[in-house]
């Protein structure tokens, strides 16, 4: 787009060669442009390689491997490569996706698979906590000390779901995590006293597709988990 400019200033620069500097204003916002050795070069282009670099980044993670953020994530990328395309973007818009983006792939939890142990079953065992967790009513219901065990137990499993260093001994490590989050699942503990039966609850659900379909096992395999059921269904849905 063309417009008609009018100089309001000039300034003239050495660096051994000639740099000269000029500020024009139109019937747009200002525009400003740099003369060097006659050749004018907009400088009010927003700066895009730190979100270019981010975008590089974040399209190398693997999202089968993100257990935690992954829609915040695509969301935030989502927009990043937007303003990164978009001829139009303002600096601000620029630096904004970036930040969002920065922020999403901070929170987000990437599982990091070593040869040194199997991380699925802590996996596993992490996503019932978490889940369990972030079912917890916004209240008093909990006395705060096992609740705040249970979160400092999802902070560990974090750190060693995502770390891709060598520990030693690590298949130990993985089952004391494992163990860490089961205990400070299984301690949480009412203010009002009764039995809290969030995770027997999911237990139960969980079995509920097998106790159903019954009818597709060997008695012999069934006999205990039917007994275990229906013990478990009954504690769940007192008479």
């Amino acid at each position: 787009m063309k417009y008609d400019i009018y100089a309001t200033n000039f300034s003239q620069e050495g660096y051994g060669s000639t740099r000269q500097t000029y500020s024009y204003r139109s019937m747009a916002p200002k525009v400003t442009v740099e003369l060097v050795n006659g050749a004018p070069v907009e400088t009010n282009k927003p700066k895009r390689d730190l979100l270019g670099l981010k975008i590089k980044q974040a399209d190398a993670v693997i999202e089968a491997d993100v257990i935690k953020g992954l829609d915040e994530f695509k969301a935030a990328l989502s927009q990043a490569k937007a303003a990164y395309a978009k001829e139009s973007s303002t600096q601000s818009e620029v630096n904004k996706a970036l930040d969002d983006l920065s922020k999403a792939m901070e929170k987000m939890l990437v599982v990091a698979w070593t040869d040194y142990g199997d991380k699925r079953g802590l996996v596993n065992q992490y996503l019932e906590s978490l889940a369990i967790y972030n079912s917890l009513p916004n209240d008093n219901t909990y006395m705060k000390t096992t609740v705040t065990a249970l979160r400092d137990a999802l902070d560990e499993a974090e750190r060693v779901i995502a770390s891709s260093r060598f520990i030693d001994n690590e298949t130990n490590k993985l089952a004391q995590t494992i163990k860490l989050l089961k205990d400070a699942q299984n301690g949480l503990r009412r203010i009002d006293g009764r039995v809290d039966l969030t995770g027997l609850k999911q237990a139960v659900n969980e079995a509920k597709i097998y106790y159903e379909n019954k009818d597709e096992f060997t008695t012999e395999s069934l006999e205990a988990f039917i007994d275990c059921y229906e013990e478990a269904f009954g504690n769940h849905h007192p008479r």
